[in-house]
């Protein structure tokens, strides 16, 4: 049998970068997906130049983290003899090419060593109702694998399903690995990633968006305090409208004379689409709440009968609006309430009320329990 020699293309791994030889006058185009749980996909696009016959491409040295696994290489018009591991630093695949000339090449990997997190900056305005949102991306890469020029993506799903075998032939995009749903807003323009770099991104940032300060009384989740919050809806119709992953909130808000002001550190829980965000902004100034239980009843069947009275104690010189939650499990119903206007939910009854300066305001319930 005649021997044909195979036309060698070398890879080194800083990003998949192709030796200038083989390398066509055109810039590739990476792509970098990170998902939870140290996991990411590496997709690169370019040209390569091959050879009648069997052209081999090589990959090395292979840094730490990478999967060799899921090494992908997919040359179009071209047939994918096979790899080899060469040595324990380098992998090899063979493709066979019916011509010579320029064809696209896509290489795909997953690595680990690439982590994110989200923070939140909120700046709210002078005037009550409005505030801005930004929100920043820090990326860690903590792999030995440079990454000039990439197009960065953040996945905020931590489940990850890989594709059946038979999905991966023929023209399929490689970038199907990643999840398609909860992405986060693709970063615009091309960012570098050096090694061992820790690095921040604006992942977007949002003016004028309607908020609400509420000020809440939930004894059964928070005790005795009122707890003011800011309230705002995750919604397109406001700028956002996209899942909002966990992650700190630094809230600054403007003084009438210019000046700007600190007033904490909150913790945002995961916001999906078109739901309620709240963000706590500490105790209310000047109010007061008290919870005392006034009677508790077992009856002859296994219902119970327990009444409650809240008073909520206001140490200011204005008007102030409460939110009042009572919380119930199982089967239950009111018998009586003062005030008798309240919402009535699935587990939960709410009260709206204004507490008068330097004055209180009282409710009192009775529910049973079946």
């Amino acid at each position: 049998m005649r021997m044909y020699p195979a036309f060698v293309v070398s890879f080194i791994f800083i990003c998949l970068a192709l030796s200038p030889s083989s390398l066509a006058e055109q810039e590739r185009v990476t792509r970098l997906t990170i998902f939870p749980d140290d996991l990411a996909l590496v997709e690169e696009l370019r040209e390569v130049r091959v050879k009648a016959g069997l052209t081999e491409i090589s990959f090395g040295p292979v840094p730490k983290g990478l999967i060799l696994d899921s090494i992908y290489v997919e040359a179009k018009g071209c047939e994918n003899v096979g790899g080899e591991f060469i040595t324990n630093s380098f992998v090899s695949w063979k493709i066979r090419s019916p011509t010579d000339g320029l064809v696209p090449l896509r290489i795909a990997y997953l690595t680990t060593g690439l982590t994110w997190q989200l923070s939140y900056q909120v700046g709210i305005g002078e005037e009550d109702g409005y505030m801005d949102l930004t929100a920043w991306a820090t990326v860690d890469n903590k792999t030995k694998i440079a990454f000039p020029g990439v197009y960065l993506t953040l996945q905020s799903e931590n489940s990850f399903f890989p594709p059946k075998e038979e999905e991966l032939s023929g023209q399929e995009d490689i970038s199907r690995l990643a999840p398609s749903s909860r992405p986060l807003p693709i970063i615009p323009y091309p960012v570098t990633l050096r090694q061992g770099e820790k690095k921040r991104f604006v992942l977007f940032s949002t003016s004028q968006i309607p908020i609400e300060k509420v000020c809440l009384f939930d004894a059964d989740k928070y005790g005795q305090e009122v707890r003011e919050e800011l309230t705002f809806k995750n919604s397109q119709e406001q700028g956002l409208g996209i899942s909002l992953p966990p992650g700190p909130v630094y809230i600054y808000e403007f003084t009438p004379g210019g000046r700007m002001s600190f007033l904490g550190i909150a913790n945002l829980t995961e916001i999906p689409p078109e739901a309620q965000a709240r963000v706590y902004l500490g105790q209310a100034e000047d109010l007061e709440g008290e919870r005392v239980q006034t009677r508790y009843y077992q009856l002859e069947t296994s219902e119970k009968e327990y009444g409650f009275r809240i008073i909520l104690r206001n140490r200011g010189d204005r008007l102030r609006k409460v939110r009042i939650v009572e919380h119930f499990y199982g089967e239950w119903e009111i018998l009586n309430s003062y005030p008798a206007e309240y919402l009535q939910m699935k587990d939960a009854i709410l009260y709206e009320v204004e507490v008068p300066p330097q004055g209180s305001y009282e409710i009192e319930y009775l529910a049973r329990i079946k």
